[in-house]
């Protein structure tokens, strides 16, 4: 019955919280089950008939699932799997340790894979006796087959049912999981660690009522957090099976969240980071050109931030980030110049508005302490918005002994919706490009990672951009991510994205385990020990001024993180 409650989309997935009393409007409820994440949160799969309509008044917003998508740029067919040559590999160091003496290929580790699947047909996940280096692949999506052991949906396909697929004339009828994106294949396909073992976990499609909330374009891929959260959980339990290290490569991002790394995702991956022979790779995503972030100073009451909205949009959402004390309100103006007066500021607050001239709908929440960050939260959907000019005035708090502009700080951040859950004719027309790495790249004990061009080490123009919303260093390093050679179609291709370069600093993380755990020189070590070792080994430029918010402490380089150790 769980396993229906899981999948159906007459059932919410609400994040549990086992810390605090029950506060939200599932707890009375009777048609509920629940699965265990840590002895801290879980989550709650609780019927809808007779709950409240989502909003952020009835129910927490960092309990509620965000919605994560794919952050690849594009591919390009470059040949067959006879191509072997790969500047990306090189200029990361990792070519060099392939070799004597070091001889690293990630033996004895698994790498796990969080994504869209994986073609297991490919001859880059097999061995050059056919068979392949996959221990596992959970498909959440299918559930003919059996789940994973201790969870209750998808199905799991184990090495000896992959090898049989691989002997038969009809592989799909023996595992039946595909990789219709493409997506998982590419960042799995690098070959930076050519014998490492792979598990993939398939995200299963988000539950329609989230996209309806979210305003998710319908063509878009999207991913809610609840079922990588679980990800996370079979990755980690399936390492400890097999007595081996693990690094996760996260290929996925969102704009969702208060990009500072408080949310139940990153408590999760810090958790993990902290157990010996763990580490997380999450790609930063490619927003700094895509005009998705507006950055205001309060200077003069208001303040307007324009966006051009594109034809054909159906709708999305955006994110108004202030900084405690701070109290932030905001009004809407129409292109064709109705406007929705402003909304002041409430503890918890939720409405909506029309309009007399246009279609849109706008719904507008407030919360003024949000939970994990401690900031202000102000949420604004718009569905079915008129083509043209949006304005959005932002007001400081009103205070009757200082005025007007009663602010501390004065600062403020908006984020519009990744790429891919809009279309690229909505941004801001005065974008910021900085503070542009997706979440949950911001967790603090993970490796994250910008993207460059290996062939002329220059900064990609569309990766994502730090720092942190708060002003930590972010991101960690940068790695190449531009025309990299990969597996894809029959073969290799090309593809240029910030998963490739998580996908090739997963792989260069895996060479790291296994000389540290594998052979056993730094048994215990951890996420946090490795990270510096390649912060202290990356190769940066005198020209430029480390950290910076493009290539946080320099390119990445594995070689650079043996050699610094050699001289401590």
């Amino acid at each position: 019955m769980c396993r229906n409650r899981i999948l159906s989309n007459d059932y919410f997935d609400i994040i549990k919280d086992f810390t605090v009393p029950p506060a939200e409007p599932e707890s009375s409820a009777a048609d509920y089950c629940i699965e265990t994440i840590t002895r801290d949160y879980g989550i709650i799969h609780v019927a809808r008939e007779g709950l409240p309509l989502l909003d952020y008044v009835n129910y927490s917003y960092t309990l509620m699932p965000v919605l994560y998508t794919t952050v690849l740029d594009g591919a390009a067919v470059s040949g067959t799997a006879q191509q072997s040559y790969e500047r990306s590999l090189e200029a990361s160091g990792i070519l060099t340790v392939q070799g004597p003496p070091l001889s690293l290929t990630g033996r004895g580790v698994l790498i796990g894979y969080i994504d869209t699947g994986i073609d297991y047909r490919n001859a880059t996940f097999r061995y050059s006796n056919g068979d392949t280096r996959i221990a596992a692949i959970w498909d959440q999506s299918i559930q003919t087959g059996t789940p994973p052991e201790g969870f209750l949906y998808g199905s799991e396909y184990r090495t000896e049912d992959i090898n049989l697929a691989l002997q038969s004339s009809d592989p799909y009828s023996i595992v039946p999981s595909r990789d219709e994106n493409g997506h998982g294949t590419a960042i799995a396909g690098t070959q930076a660690a050519p014998e490492a073992t792979i598990a993939m976990v398939k995200l299963k499609p988000a539950k329609p009522y989230l996209r309806e909330f979210y305003r998710v374009r319908e063509d878009a891929l999207a991913y809610q957090e609840t079922d990588v959260l679980m990800a996370i959980k079979y990755l980690d339990l399936l390492a400890a099976s097999r007595n081996q290290p693990l690094a996760i490569c996260f290929g996925l991002g969102t704009n969702m969240g208060d990009h500072s790394g408080t949310s139940v995702s990153s408590y999760y991956m810090n958790q993990i980071s902290d157990k010996e022979g763990r580490v997380i790779v999450v790609a930063g995503g490619n927003e700094g050109n895509a005009g998705h972030h507006f950055y205001g100073e309060l200077k003069s009451t208001p303040e307007n931030a324009e966006i051009r909205v594109g034809e054909n949009e159906t709708g999305f959402m955006m994110e108004l980030w202030g900084r405690n004390p701070d109290v932030f309100s905001i009004s809407v103006k129409s292109p064709g110049g109705e406007v929705i007066p402003r909304v002041m500021p409430q503890k918890r607050f939720s409405g909506e508005y029309g309009f007399v001239f246009e279609k849109t709908r706008v719904s507008i929440d407030y919360i003024l302490t949000e939970r994990s960050a401690g900031d202000e939260l102000v949420m604004i959907r718009f569905l079915n918005p008129t083509p043209g000019i949006w304005t959005i005035g932002v007001y400081g708090e009103v205070d009757p002994y200082i005025g007007e502009n009663a602010y501390i700080f004065g600062t403020y951040h908006i984020w519009l919706p990744i790429r891919g859950f809009i279309s690229d004719d909505t941004y801001f027309l005065l974008p910021n490009p900085d503070v542009t790495i997706t979440e949950p790249a911001y967790t603090e004990k993970v490796i994250s990672l910008s993207t460059y061009q290996a062939e002329n080490t220059s900064f990609y123009i569309d990766s994502g951009r730090g720092y942190s919303r708060e002003g930590r260093i972010i991101p960690d390093l940068s790695a190449p991510g531009v025309g990299v050679l990969t597996a894809g179609g029959e073969g290799r291709m090309r593809v240029t994205g910030s998963s490739m370069a998580a996908g090739i600093t997963a792989g260069a993380a895996a060479q790291f385990l296994e000389w540290a755990v594998v052979q056993g020189n730094m048994p215990r070590i951890r996420a946090q020990d490795m990270k510096y070792y390649m912060i202290r080994g990356a190769v940066r430029d005198n020209r430029l001024t480390y950290p910076n918010r493009q290539w946080g402490y320099g390119r990445m380089n594995i070689l650079g993180a043996f050699e610094a150790m050699r001289g401590i």
